[in-house]
C-alpha cells in the first residue's frame, strides 16, 4: 500500500519544486532590480556627479543673454529719462522682456535636468529592497526544501558528542551513587534497628492488653451462634 505522507518519491519531487521556485524568485528579483532599477539609478548617479559640467553649460548659455538684458535695461533707463514713455522706450522694453523669457526657459531646463539627476536614490533603494525581498523568500523556501538534510546533519553532529559525554560521565555518576549508598547503609541499618528495638515493647504490651479482649469477643460470638442454632431446632420440633 502506497503511503500518503511518508513517500520518498513525493518528497523528492516537492523538494525539487521548492528549489526551482526559490532559485526562480531570486534570479527574477536580481534581473528586474538590475535592469529596471539599479542600472537607471546608477546612470542617474553618474550624471549627477557631472553637475559641474551642467553649471558650465548653462552658464555659457545664460551669460550672453544676461549681458544683453543688462545693456537694454540701461538704454531703456536713458530713453525714459530723455523721452519718457516713448516708442523707443517700449521697443527696448519688449526686447528686454523677450530676453527675460529666454533666460527663464534656460533656468527651467537647468532645474529640470538637475532634478532628473537627483532621482538616483529612489531607484537604487528600490532595487536593493527588491533583491533583499527576493533572496529572503528564496532562502525560506530553500530552508524548507533542505529541512530534513539540515536536521540530519544536526543530529549527526550532536549525537556522537552526547554519547561520548554520557560514556565519560556515567562511571563518575555510578561511583558517586555507590559511595553515597555505602556511606548511608550503616546509618540506615542502625536507624531501622533502633526503631524495631524501641517499638518491640510497645507491640508486646499491646498484644498482652488486647489478647483477653479478643478472647472474650470470640467466646460471646460462639455463645450467640450456639443459642441461635438451639432456638432454630426448637422451632422445627
Amino acid at each position: 500500500m502506497e503511503k500518503q505522507f511518508l513517500n520518498e518519491n513525493k518528497y523528492q519531487k516537492a523538494k525539487k519544486g521548492l528549489i526551482v521556485v526559490a532559485v526562480t524568485i531570486m534570479v527574477t528579483a536580481v534581473t528586474i532590480s538590475g535592469v529596471f532599477l539599479l542600472y537607471p539609478g546608477f546612470s542617474k548617479l553618474s550624471e549627477a556627479n557631472n553637475r559641474t559640467d551642467l553649471d558650465v553649460k548653462y552658464e555659457a548659455l545664460a551669460a550672453p543673454i544676461q549681458s544683453q538684458i543688462t545693456t537694454l535695461s540701461r538704454q531703456n533707463s536713458q530713453v525714459f529719462m530723455s523721452e519718457g514713455f516713448s516708442a523707443n522706450y517700449y521697443t527696448l522694453k519688449d526686447q528686454e522682456t523677450a530676453l527675460q523669457s529666454q533666460l527663464s526657459k534656460i533656468n527651467k531646463q537647468k532645474s529640470d535636468e538637475f532634478m532628473s539627476q537627483g532621482e538616483a536614490a529612489p531607484y537604487i533603494a528600490g532595487g536593493v529592497m527588491l533583491i533583499l525581498l527576493g533572496f529572503g523568500v528564496g532562502a525560506q523556501l530553500l530552508l524548507l526544501a533542505f529541512g530534513r538534510n539540515i536536521f540530519a546533519f544536526g543530529a549527526q553532529s550532536t549525537v556522537p558528542v552526547a554519547k561520548e559525554v554520557i560514556e565519560d560521565v556515567a562511571p563518575t555518576i555510578g561511583k558517586a551513587y555507590g559511595d553515597a549508598a555505602k556511606a548511608a547503609a550503616p546509618g540506615l541499618g542502625e536507624a531501622i534497628g533502633t526503631f524495631i528495638k524501641g517499638a518491640s515493647p510497645a507491640i508486646g504490651d499491646a498484644s498482652k492488653n488486647m489478647g483477653p479482649a479478643f478472647g472474650s469477643i470470640a467466646k460471646e460470638v460462639s455463645k450467640g451462634i450456639k443459642e441461635g442454632l438451639s432456638d432454630d431446632k426448637k422451632r422445627k420440633e
